[in-house]
């Protein structure tokens, strides 16, 4: 029985190698959260993460992917983010590990990694 996605909208959903990174929003006005899923080829979720901050909206925009199977995009405090898979998974300590609205949810072991910079004026 796989695990139902948190996320209520369809942003993007990317191939890397043999994994799928599945990237849903909430739609929730004023408050929306970006959900990422990382899934095995038979759609089981293996790792997720979750960018936003209360009271706070984003909007999922510019969406790219590099030659290493690095993923960028837009999504909210005028930040550029960038998310890899990892060949082993690293431990992540929730509010030390990552940028500020990064939430790892309960595993302490995750397999994608993220960052982020400001986006220049």
């Amino acid at each position: 029985m796989s695990t139902p996605l948190q996320g209520t909208v369809l942003e993007a959903c990317i191939q890397t190698k043999d994994q799928y990174i599945v990237f849903l929003t909430d739609d929730i006005l004023n408050e929306d959260f970006l959900n990422i899923h990382l899934l095995n080829t038979n759609f089981e979720k293996i790792d997720s993460v979750t960018i936003g901050s209360a009271y706070s909206t984003g909007s999922f925009r510019n969406l790219s992917i590099d030659r290493n199977d690095q993923i960028t995009f837009s999504f909210f405090n005028n930040k550029t983010w960038s998310i890899r898979v990892l060949e082993k998974p690293k431990i992540k300590v929730p509010f030390l590990s990552g940028p500020s609205g990064v939430n790892w949810g309960v595993n302490l072991f995750h397999h994608l990694d993220i960052d982020t910079t400001l986006d220049s004026a």
